[in-house]
């Protein structure tokens, strides 16, 4: 490695342990999230049947189904989430706290890599971090936390094999890349940025060989379960084919969530750009960004501002993508290219969905490439003045948005307890997934099964819930006499990472719920109506259908 600054390799290694852990601290209580209820009710089969790790019936869309029929990521993150949850309980903030050495990994084994590219690597590695792409993703218990762990981790030790023509750190980065593929068979991705290194390193012996024992556990495991090369097919957009599919929507929401979740990208191309040439990728970009967001590729009514923001985040990111093109001049162009356009053609060509989870690993390349040229083009003092404003930049961003999730998530909690706690003794149903899902089946309550008679199972003296920001919610099909409550959450900051419920098209994630990673409203945060199918329904009832 190559470092031209006071901070040593140990140094910047200790520092971003400390960022992480700082950055940790205040979302380590936060409730289980989006899909984190899933890899953990794998885990408690995982204790009960290690070997069966799908025996069980989840419902995860409205049917409950045997898991054992086709796991669409594989089981492997669960066995890895086993026994720290046997250790804690399954308590929210102990179970994160246990998992914070897979989050320490990561950013450390992500500083590695950058110092092999980087003579500064750590103020462009704390930007990463802390940007909310990056963040509130990573810090879920969920298969992206280890894509990075071990992706980085082998991109890192292929670099370093090829650099040194040392075997053992080849072997070592297909072991861990092998790693990250069973964590989501979707991380083939890192293939290409190790393709593209060792070719252009001389590594051709090789490389073959490294790819194909990469990849082999992970093709190993879709052809030995039938079950799951079907459930992995319905997660591609031509295997759940959905409006949101359309090219034009993919589009939008792909260039609008780089800049948006890493809003360093709309200022660092005016850095490197001047005279003509700025002005030429700031046109174009603006062109194409306005071309984008018209009026007819609208797939619903979209509001002048969400249009706007979209607009920008997404000029933006053409913008940064149109410097990093015109830069012939960077010897690891074709490591950081590589991994830009498999992430970028894994979004808009073949995963169900734009989702955040996985842009976040198009950010980090379009980063880290950003900061090994502006190490090049800037003055030291001004290049530290430069990141510090960044890190503050993303900090913030960070810290605002986090707080809107984590108010989101929590209040799935609170709310669950509470309605509970209002119905003990009566039967208690409700419908949608992620965190209510969770704490409404810790807390006794039952979901509706569309395979075992959805709403016909409610029964006179029962009572229902059906939440609003949420997926996958199943509306009753026939007329019910009940008595309807309804209870808002909202919150002081007029930002909605969810617009699943209102006029906003904040869809952090899943670009189903809209175009940006987060909306500029003040929508309510979440809303649930509750259903009191009464025995004897007082006047003030009314027809739920």
């Amino acid at each position: 490695m190559c470092y031209h600054s006071s901070v040593t390799p140990r140094r910047g290694l200790l520092w971003t342990a400390l960022f992480v852990c700082l950055l940790c601290a205040p979302f380590l209580g936060e409730a289980y999230h989006i899909d984190e209820p899933y890899y953990l009710a794998v885990a408690r089969q995982i204790l009960d049947s290690p070997l069966h790790p799908g025996g069980f019936l989840y419902n995860a869309d409205g049917h409950g189904a045997l898991l054992s029929k086709g796991f669409a990521t594989g089981p492997f993150v669960s066995y890895l989430l086993a026994l720290p949850m046997k250790w804690t309980g399954g308590v929210e903030w102990k179970l994160r706290l246990a998992c914070l050495p897979f989050d320490l990994a990561a950013a450390l084994a992500l500083f590695l890599l950058a110092g092999r590219f980087l003579s500064r690597p750590l103020l462009p590695v704390l930007i990463v971090v802390a940007c909310p792409i990056y963040w509130l993703n990573m810090h879920h218990l969920m298969a992206e936390k280890w894509i990075g762990v071990f992706g980085f981790s082998g991109l890192y030790a292929y670099a370093r094999g090829a650099d040194e023509k040392k075997a053992p750190w080849l072997w070592a980065s297909a072991a861990l890349l092998a790693a990250a593929l069973l964590a989501k068979y979707t991380a083939f991705f890192l293939l290409a940025p190790v393709a593209a290194y060792g070719w252009s390193r001389g590594e051709r012996g090789r490389l073959a060989l490294v790819l194909s024992a990469a990849a082999a556990p992970a093709a190993l495991c879709l052809l030995a379960a039938p079950g799951s090369r079907e459930a992995v097919w319905h997660l591609t957009a031509l295997g759940s084919p959905m409006p949101w599919s359309a090219w034009s929507h993919r589009l939008r929401s792909l260039c609008a969530a780089v800049a948006g979740g890493a809003p360093v990208l709309l200022c660092w191309p005016f850095l490197l750009c001047r005279g003509r040439r700025l002005w030429a990728a700031a046109a174009l970009s603006s062109a194409l960004a306005a071309l984008l967001f018209l009026p007819y590729f609208d797939l619903s009514a979209v509001r002048a501002v969400d249009r706007l923001t979209g607009a920008v985040f997404a000029a933006g990111t053409l913008s940064a993508l149109a410097v990093l093109a015109w830069d012939p001049h960077d010897r690891n162009r074709e490591f950081w290219a590589s991994w830009t356009l498999a992430v970028a053609l894994l979004q808009a060509c073949v995963y169900w969905a734009v989702v955040s989870r996985y842009v976040l690993f198009l950010a980090v390349p379009i980063l880290l490439w950003y900061a090994s040229l502006l190490e090049r083009a800037l003055e030291p003092a001004l290049l530290r003045r430069v990141h510090a404003a960044s890190l503050a930049l993303a900090i913030f961003a960070t810290g605002t948005l986090g707080w809107v999730d984590s108010s989101y998530a929590d209040a799935q909690r609170s709310f669950a307890r509470s309605v509970a706690q209002e119905y003990r003794g009566r039967r208690l149903w409700f419908t949608g997934h992620w965190g209510l899902q969770y704490y409404m089946e810790s807390a006794g309550a039952q979901a509706i099964d569309l395979d075992r008679g959805g709403w016909g199972q409610v029964r006179p003296g029962d009572a229902a819930v059906i939440p609003l920001v949420n997926t996958n919610v199943i509306k009753p099909g026939r007329r019910l006499l009940c008595r309807l409550r309804t209870v808002r959450v909202g919150h002081p900051l007029p930002l909605r990472l969810i617009s699943a419920g209102g006029p906003g098209d904040g869809a952090f994630y899943s670009s189903a719920f809209g175009f940006l990673l987060y909306s500029l409203s003040a929508e309510p945060l979440e809303e649930f109506t509750i259903l009191d199918v009464a025995s004897n329904p007082p006047p003030q009832t009314a027809i739920m259908r």
